[in-house]
């Protein structure tokens, strides 16, 4: 089967890598698979599996004007389209709300079916306005929507029906974790992810400046890039807990990442289902994460088994469930083990077998 598997770029997001781990599973399966990017190869923070055909469009510059936004994106469309007619897939799946719409009108003539795949919750990662239009409007042209829990089923059941929308969690890559390194010194929380709004790294750093104190012997170490770092530094400072506060910048190999963590937390306002957290587990790190709307964190955590959820926004409920941890190293060896098995659940054989499934079944 040819399959081109279309998203802006292969830079450092959960989408990504989701993306390169299903693109690795079809040319392991002796697919004929095709990666077109908006991005430019040297955006890339992700590697293109090998036997991967690519067509990097490099037209990924912010427009000024809205006139100059239109200009772009037709010119992105022309691109994506001489892009899909050159790959002559069977199917096409793409990633990300605005790219699903470039890729379902660059396709909508050409008879070719699409998947599109939403991995952040929808009803809470708000587009522009002319955005959701066209969205409304392209996404009842794809032959399949995929969602990454079951919470936001109903709301791609309002768009598309409900016999076109499909379930699928995000794959998390089993890779073998280094052995730890030799410790010394503090231990560490850590977690991963851009420096947004979204994401709650402020929340994180109240959480940890509410117990700090009581365990000096801890540090927060935080991956990931993104504008918000500069004020999140500035917070940190404001906080009292500057210098032990980390900021490490994006991390390519998060497994050597978490080996030299004990806690992972994840703080966000709202999210998919977060691949640096089931990363994490799959790592057997005790994870915290807030229980944000869709469900995603609430399908891999079950709370008190092998993780903790806390409410939404909430600083204070995320600051106990962080005093409960690094004060009891028990507890943190049992939700450790315990994170370990999630890899039965989200592994990338039982969740690349209901890709196979849905793109065969697209296709013919």
């Amino acid at each position: 089967m040819r399959i081109t598997v279309f998203i802006t770029s292969l830079g450092g997001g959960g989408a990504e890598r989701v993306a390169t781990t299903a693109m690795r599973h079809w040319v392991a399966c002796g697919h004929d698979v095709t990666l077109v990017t908006l991005a430019p190869t040297d955006c890339d923070l992700n590697e293109a599996p090998d036997g991967v055909h690519r067509y990097a469009l490099d037209l990924i510059d912010d427009s000024q004007t809205p006139w100059a936004g239109f200009r772009n994106n037709i010119a992105r469309l022309r691109a994506t389209r001489r892009a899909f007619r050159a790959a002559r897939p069977d199917v096409i799946v793409s990633w990300i709300d605005t790219t699903n719409v470039l890729a379902l009108i660059a396709a909508h003539r050409l008879g070719t079916p699409v998947v599109v795949t939403e991995v952040v919750d929808p009803t809470q990662h708000e587009l522009p306005r002319s955005w959701r239009v066209l969205r409304h409007v392209t996404y009842r042209w794809s032959r399949a929507l995929v969602v990454i829990s079951e919470g936001l089923r109903s709301w791609g059941a309002r768009l598309v029906g409900a016999d076109r929308v499909h379930v699928i969690s995000n794959p998390v890559a089993v890779r073998p974790p280094p052995p730890p390194p030799p410790r010394s010194g503090r231990k560490r929380i850590i977690t991963m992810g851009r420096l947004v709004p979204q994401k709650g790294i402020d929340l994180l750093l109240e959480a940890f400046a509410q117990c700090a104190d009581s365990y000096p012997d801890w540090e927060l170490a935080i991956y990931g890039e993104g504008p918000e770092r500069d004020a999140l530094g500035a917070l940190a400072q404001q906080l009292g807990i500057g210098e032990r506060v980390m900021f490490l910048g994006f991390e390519p190999d998060s497994p050597s990442a978490f080996a030299q963590a004990d806690v992972f937390a994840l703080s966000s306002r709202f999210e998919g289902l977060p691949v640096a957290l089931l990363e994490a587990m799959t790592c057997g790190l005790p994870a915290i994460a807030t229980d944000t709307s869709g469900g995603g964190p609430a399908s891999a955590i079950t709370h008190g088994v092998d993780g903790y959820l806390v409410p939404l926004n909430d600083a204070q409920a995320l600051a106990s469930s962080l005093a409960r941890l690094l004060g009891d190293p028990d507890e943190r060896r049992r939700l450790g083990a315990n994170a370990r098995r999630i890899v039965d659940r989200f592994g990338p054989a039982p969740i690349m077998a209901k890709w196979d499934a849905l793109v065969d079944r697209v296709a013919s």
